[in-house]
């Protein structure tokens, strides 16, 4: 009859051979991702240049002191408007109709160009001003101006009040 096994020794393998493998991997996954890798140590050399390491290390290493002198200014009564106005700011982001203000903006573009289209060919006089104010669209900006001279001129006047 056969023995019986009463000690199990385990099968250990070489540092020097876990090593090896180890270092294979590296090698595959370096040459898998060349260049992202060149890409990542470019924006690390250009934070280098511009000493942003340096402060982000900083911020590192202190980060406990950042953060509880943060949490201390935000609980100041001054800066608890700042922060529900950043946070009804953020909901309002969240809720705008990007596809409408694409909209709004490339027509606020087009408007813009209008006026480079055809340069004035001569002076402007009393009477092209007069029949310059019958454009519905000159109409509109002139009242917008006049809104907002008079806001100008009520906050002035409160100002100088005070």
């Amino acid at each position: 009859m056969a023995k019986s096994i009463d000690k199990i020794i385990p099968l250990e393998i070489p540092k020097e051979k876990i090593q090896e493998q180890n270092l294979n991997e590296l090698i595959e996954a370096l040459a898998e991702n060349k260049d992202s890798l060149l890409k990542v140590i470019g924006i690390i050399k250009h934070m280098d240049e511009n000493r942003n390491l340096d402060t982000i290390s900083a911020m590192v290493n202190h980060q406990e002191d950042i953060l509880y002198n943060f949490s201390k200014e935000a609980n100041k009564d001054q800066n608890a408007a700042i922060l529900n106005n950043l946070a009804r700011m953020t909901e309002l982001l969240g809720s705008l109709n990007l596809e409408g203000i694409e909209t709004l903006s490339v027509r606020n573009t087009r408007n813009l160009n209008i006026g480079k289209e055809r340069p004035p060919t001569k002076r402007t006089g009393i009477f092209g001003l007069f029949r310059a104010l019958g454009d519905p669209a000159v109409q509109r900006t002139i009242t917008i101006i006049i809104y907002i001279l008079r806001g100008i001129g009520k906050n002035r006047v409160k100002n100088d009040k005070k």
